[in-house]
């Protein structure tokens, strides 16, 4: 039997600045980058001086440039949220930190480790469950499939903002004046 533990609240942890550089992994190429950041390829080669070869392997270690375009801000209600792990674009999906967003619900979340790898959402309108690497999830008891399946990153499970915004059943939008992804209560 897997325990489930609460998760820390959102308030208790640190904001972490993006950092000016990435250092590259061993095996990473300018497309793995391009993915995990939300910037092309072209443009990050440009700005480090590289070979646009996306699928060329990077140096491990190198720092390299790339620019805040993949990265966003959300705004709940009109409320910024803090992340710890921010949300961004990958492989044109904007995904985010479910955490800090349902916390802003009054809900809570618990982790159920181990070989579950599942979390568990509750507020007082919704329960979801969803397990890491599945891409369908439980919300209220009823299936609901996700655009991609949640994954961690840094401790934090990270999902698609379409699976937010119906599983929470908010509005989603994107204020291009000030690169921020508002969530909206209907």
């Amino acid at each position: 039997m897997v325990s489930a533990k609460p998760v820390e609240p959102a308030g208790k942890r640190p904001v972490v600045k993006p950092a000016p550089a990435l250092k590259v992994k061993p095996g990473e190429t300018l497309a793995d980058v391009s993915r995990k950041t939300g910037v092309s390829p072209k443009e990050i080669a440009r700005l480090n001086n590289v070979p646009n070869t996306p699928r060329a392997t990077l140096p491990a270690g190198r720092s390299l440039i790339v620019p805040e375009g993949g990265r966003f801000d959300v705004a709940f209600d009109g409320i910024a949220i803090a992340f710890d792990v921010l949300p961004r674009v990958e492989m044109g999906i904007g995904v985010a930190p479910i955490r800090q967003i349902f916390e802003h619900t009054g809900g809570r979340l618990y982790w159920y480790g181990g070989t579950a790898q599942t979390v568990r959402a509750v507020n007082d309108t919704r329960e979801i469950e969803m397990r890491i690497g599945n891409g369908t999830a439980l919300v209220n008891n009823r299936k609901l499939s996700l655009e991609r399946a949640p994954f961690i990153d840094a401790g934090r499970t990270l999902v698609p903002l379409t699976f937010i915004r119906d599983a929470l059943a908010v509005n989603v939008s994107y204020d291009a004046a000030t690169g921020q992804v508002k969530l909206r209560s209907k």
